[in-house]
């Protein structure tokens, strides 16, 4: 869900990830597409800490 409230569809496996553009650990943008261009990329997301 965003922000605003919007319910984003799940995605199957195997589809394509919708761009997006997040800071890393040292807090420089970085966009999806940048590397998936050269590449495939796995995404983690953790869920969880506390």
């Amino acid at each position: 869900m965003t922000q605003t409230g919007e319910i984003h569809p799940r995605l199957s496996v195997g589809s394509a990830a919708p761009d997006f553009t997040l800071p890393d650990h040292n807090g420089t943008p970085f966009t999806l597409s940048a590397i998936t261009m050269a590449r495939n990329a796995l995404l983690v997301f953790n869920i969880g800490f506390a």
